[in-house]
């Protein structure tokens, strides 16, 4: 059976990094960076704590607060913030025992740089930055070669986007199954939700509001869908906000 998650922007996600550097951030592999990890060099900022925020209402950018120790790159951040600089990509990564995180942040400004110091002498100064960004990816990856990948990405100005599996040790393999969630313009708190399928092959369409919960999934009114003809089926939903999953039968 295939299946995929297609998941909704979160509202706060805060993490806390351990002192052993763990979560790295890179803007520009040919800037200095302050981690000491070997396997981090070449622009890699050691990440200690970081906090993701929603965007308001109407806006189309989200924003991601962290804090680095301060280093050579920090007068090239400061330039950053006053020539209001647009990086394409900004990397993530988060380390764990036996797999990895790594979020791809598009579009990225860093509009906030701040010096952190609780005025122990003993203590080095910190920078906190603030970074808006207009979409962001997802990535899973398992240490174990066997183990398939996930990814979801998010647009922010329209709350679209995809989920899928992949495997991260081939980045030309495309994900399957792919899918995406887009709002219908014409319609107002109309989406569509469009996926990879089969002529005549049947899928149930389920909603949740909470992924921690795994007996929350439930079918939509509209979720016993048998595929069109050609490659993608297309749905219309108007679910709150929450998370899809598409299961073929």
């Amino acid at each position: 059976m295939k299946c995929f998650i297609l998941i909704g922007l979160c509202a706060v996600l805060t993490v806390g990094a351990a002192a052993n550097e763990n979560a790295w951030l890179r803007f520009d592999p040919e800037r200095p960076g302050t981690a000491h990890d070997p396997a981090f060099t070449n622009g890699w900022h050691a990440i200690e704590q970081f906090e993701f925020s929603a965007p308001e209402a109407g806006e189309a950018v989200a924003e991601l607060g962290f804090v680095s120790p301060i280093g050579p790159s920090t007068q090239h951040l400061m330039q950053d913030v006053a020539n209001e600089t647009l990086f394409d990509l900004v990397e993530l990564v988060l380390h764990a025992d036996t797999s990895q995180s790594r979020l791809l942040l598009e579009r990225v400004m860093v509009v906030e740089q701040a010096v952190v110091w609780d005025g122990d002498a003993t203590a080095s100064p910190r920078q906190h930055l603030t970074l808006s960004f207009a979409a962001i990816t997802y990535l899973y990856e398992s240490d174990d070669e066997a183990v398939t990948g996930t990814y979801s990405e998010v647009e922010i100005a329209t709350g679209g986007g995809s989920a899928g599996d992949y495997h991260p040790r081939d980045p030309t393999v495309p994900p399957v199954f792919g899918a995406t969630l887009s709002r219908d313009m014409a319609q107002p708190n109309v989406f569509q939700l469009s996926w990879e399928s089969d002529p005549g092959v049947q899928y149930d369409v389920e909603f949740s509001d909470d992924l921690a919960d795994p007996g929350s999934w439930s079918r939509i009114p509209s979720g016993q869908v048998f595929g069109d003809e050609g490659r993608m089926t297309t749905i219309h939903v108007t679910e709150p906000l929450g998370f899809y999953r598409v299961r073929e039968r």
